[in-house]
């Protein structure tokens, strides 16, 4: 009899071990690559849910060094990311009129953060040199925490 039961538990351990996988598998594809494409730009205008951007757009493979400036409507889903660095600026940096330097925190950063002239790293997989319309995987922005008045 306890040889049975051993065999029944190795049996559901093995499947439940299959089933972990699966749906490790959905959710995380291992074989799918990661950002292929980057552009540094200028936002120049926001539209519902695109976003169009003025730049330089880069391959992030070592081995392509190729760089192209052009303007690609990048579409912004609910799985973007958004991040921001947030210039900290203290009313006494303000008030003492000289050269500062404010300290930076990397933030979560939101769409209505994105405004025209925002300067942008937008990531994406699609290949940017070839299309004109993208889906965007990753934002990151520069905002500044003022002090209030």
């Amino acid at each position: 009899m306890p040889e049975r039961i051993d065999k029944k538990l190795i049996a559901a351990g093995i499947v439940s071990g299959f089933l972990v996988l699966f749906y490790l598998f959905t959710l995380f594809d291992p074989f799918e690559p990661d950002f292929l494409y980057q552009m540094n730009g200028r936002i120049e205008e926001v539209k519902n849910d695109s976003i169009f951007v003025s730049g330089t757009i880069k391959s992030l493979d070592p081995g392509n060094s190729r760089q192209e400036s052009k303007t690609i409507e990048f579409e912004v889903t609910p799985k973007t990311v958004f991040k921001t660095n947030a210039l900290i600026i203290t009313s006494e940096q303000l008030k003492s009129g000289g050269t500062f330097h404010p300290e930076v925190q990397q933030k979560p950063g939101f769409v209505s953060g994105l405004t025209e002239n925002t300067v942008i790293q937008v990531w994406s997989k699609d290949d940017l040199f070839n299309v004109s319309k993208a889906i965007a995987v990753e934002i990151h922005y520069i905002s500044y925490d003022l002090p209030t008045q």
